[in-house]
């Protein structure tokens, strides 16, 4: 059966708050005030299957702290399908769109605080807090760490041997590049022959950045074969922090 996946029109609200709440089992209410209420922050992209809204996540333009930056995060919410239209793979798919469209529209992450597996099959990673269940998605790095370029610009001057030359990060098929030098640190969008590569996966990319671990907890000297040197650039790079959302 053929679908389309796009953004919910204004005149499809009531069939979207009828099936928000049947499958959700609660007051059309509640859902309708919170359409109203972030009609400028957030919007509903759907999977439609004959006219028929099938599946709804609700997409919400925030910001999270790193360091002293903000970087801008998408937070996925009300997420439903229709009891008939289960067990085709709809969700999954509006999911993977998701994650295109929120590239191009310049979002660095996205996260959801759910303990579904759906979101780690289309690849969000669990990153367990207190009181809560929290996965995240790293959606572009490059624009992540063109946010975030003044902290690592900030870190770098506590270094005791200031690092000079080119970072690069892979993550998740993404590599995003810093070039550093004696007076300051910039975006690059590509470099060559990087000084030092970092190859990490989703939950130790977010585990640094956020500073919940440190290069040396996570045992990355022996696990990336980082020098003494390189390994001495990636703890100030990423420090110890109070992780702030």
């Amino acid at each position: 059966m053929g679908y389309e996946i796009r953004w919910l029109r204004e005149d499809e609200w009531d069939q979207c708050l009828d099936l928000l709440a049947e499958v959700m089992q609660a007051n059309r209410g509640y859902f309708s005030g919170s359409f109203a209420r972030n009609k400028e922050t957030a919007r509903s992209l759907v999977l439609v299957v004959d006219g028929e809204i099938a599946s709804h996540i609700r997409i919400f333009d925030s910001a999270r702290n790193v360091g002293g930056a903000r970087i801008r995060s998408a937070e996925i919410g009300d997420v439903c399908t229709h009891p008939r239209h289960r067990r085709h793979g709809y969700m999954t798919a509006l999911l993977n769109t998701a994650v295109q469209l929120l590239y191009h529209d310049g979002f660095d992450i996205s996260s959801v605080y759910s303990g579904v597996p759906i979101y780690q099959k289309a690849g969000w990673v669990a990153f367990p807090e207190p009181d809560q269940y929290l996965l995240w998605r790293l959606i572009n790095i490059k624009s992540l760490f063109a946010r975030t370029t003044p902290v690592f610009e900030e870190r770098m001057k506590s270094a005791a041997e200031p690092f000079q030359g080119t970072l690069a990060v892979s993550c998740n098929g993404q590599t995003g590049y810093l070039e550093f030098t004696k007076d300051w640190v910039r975006p690059l969008d590509f470099a060559p022959k990087p000084d030092l590569t970092l190859d990490l996966d989703q939950l130790t990319f977010f585990r640094l950045l956020l500073g919940r671990n440190t290069p040396s907890e996570l045992g990355l000297a022996k696990a990336l074969g980082l020098s003494e040197k390189e390994a001495a650039v990636a703890e100030a790079l990423f420090p110890k922090a109070r992780p702030r959302f």
